[in-house]
């Protein structure tokens, strides 16, 4: 497929084969896979969040609550959810 396009940073869905929710720069992309394959995949996915403040922890739990099944490590240098104690104990964002 050769593109040429006037304006390089907005690239026709059609030509990316995927669709867009929004005029964004936010694609998903769609794929077909059988059950069989499907449920020995799930054994074996891990959800590795680098980073453990506010932001890494929510998604964290948010991946959790959106799908029990799945594993997630947080992995942090630094002392755990550390700037949320600077920013007023989360009442405000400090990042």
């Amino acid at each position: 497929m050769n593109l040429k396009l006037a304006n390089p940073l907005w690239v026709p869905v059609k030509a990316l084969l995927c669709r867009s929710s929004r005029r964004r720069r936010i694609f998903t992309a769609t794929a077909t896979i059988n059950l069989a394959e499907k449920e020995k995949k799930d054994e074996n996915e891990v959800l590795v969040v680098v980073g453990g403040g506010a932001a890494g922890v929510y998604g964290a739990i948010r991946a959790k609550t959106l799908s029990p099944d799945l594993r997630v490590l947080v992995i942090e240098k630094g002392r755990f959810l550390s700037k949320v104690k600077i920013s007023g104990g989360g009442r405000c964002n400090v990042t």
